[in-house]
């Protein structure tokens, strides 16, 4: 119809996919001609291993990421175009940005379409697309990761509100308003400790251990919260004592890992029919060698600072004569 023609100076695309066949140049979704002409799409190419958004202007625009993308599990695609740049998420996080070496407006003709899982109704997509949207705005990141939430929700029946956004990782504020929590709590969080993890001769990893207690053995879902970032992981849980274990890089975003779970760490864990088993906050007291680390280490080297100038303010004491 009339919309469809409409000139686009910005626009946002996004679509949810999953297939398990090595494709070779498919299109998620795309708009263009029956002839095979298009002016933008999602592009899955490279035995699935590789993922564009694509814009034509008077040249092809393609920024691509790179992965196994044929891993038969749903994933959320979003190109975002303003007319100057390009922006590709994947999953809810920034994958690619690119600058347009022009500016571009999209102009649809008479018989422009929408094509979802072809190229122009040929060479089909192997797989299944959840959804495909077009929205005449352009996204922030913040406006993605919320999509990406609201669509997993559906599933582990986790809600959640998005607190800020990184590069790399999200911060989120969960809650639980479809979250079942019963009388007595099934998993009890025993000790948590934190530690550095010693990696090519050098302390630069942060390593979270967790040991539990649970009265069952279960699947599900543990949720780390901490002011700097958020992970969520999966859990196979056996009745008993469970003893997990996770692995940080030293910083995120400049700030140590280490005293990021030391000043505030939730743990929630979910089990995958959506009962809450366990919500512990830990302070602190969680902190051992670590904290040891990032206190003793400022300490020594004022000792030595103080010990050096010592030493340099004596050997350039004037010697005095005797006798």
């Amino acid at each position: 119809g009339d919309p469809l023609l409409k000139p686009l100076q910005r626009f946002t695309v996004e679509v949810w996919f999953k297939t398990k066949e090595p494709q070779i140049g498919k299109f998620l979704v795309m708009g263009g001609y029956d002839n095979g002409t298009y002016l933008w799409g999602i592009y899955l190419s490279t035995n699935s291993t590789a993922l564009s958004f694509n814009i034509r202007g008077q040249k092809i625009y393609n920024p691509v990421i790179k992965g196994n993308f044929n891993d038969g599990s749903w994933h959320q695609v979003v190109g975002v175009f303003d007319g100057k740049n390009i922006t590709l998420y994947f999953d809810g996080k920034l994958s690619k940005n690119m600058m347009l070496k022009e500016p571009i407006i999209i102009t649809p003709s008479e018989g422009f379409k929408i094509y979802i899982g072809s190229w122009s109704g040929r060479n089909s997509f192997e797989g299944y697309i959840g959804f495909a949207n077009l929205y005449e705005d352009v996204f922030e990141p913040m406006d993605v990761i919320q999509q990406y939430i609201r669509a997993q929700d559906k599933n582990i029946r986790i809600l959640a509100k998005v607190e800020s956004i990184t590069y790399n990782y999200t911060i989120f504020d969960i809650y639980g308003k479809n979250i079942r929590i019963p009388s007595i709590l099934d998993v009890g969080v025993k000790d948590v400790d934190v530690r550095p993890v010693n990696v090519g001769g050098r302390f630069n990893y942060t390593n979270l251990s967790i040991d539990l207690y649970a009265k069952k053995s279960f699947n599900g879902t543990l949720i780390l919260n901490t002011y700097y970032f958020s992970a969520f992981r999966h859990l196979e849980i056996k009745e008993g004592y469970n003893h997990i274990g996770y692995t940080f890089p030293d910083t995120i975003d400049s700030r140590p890992v280490g005293l990021a779970i030391r000043r505030r760490t939730e743990i929630l864990i979910i089990s995958d029919d959506g009962t809450l088993l366990a919500n512990t906050v830990t302070a602190l007291t969680i902190l051992k060698e670590m904290e040891l680390i990032y206190i003793l280490v400022p300490v020594i080297l004022i000792i030595l600072l103080y010990i050096y100038l010592t030493y340099k303010e004596n050997s350039h004491q004037p010697m005095t004569k005797v006798g």
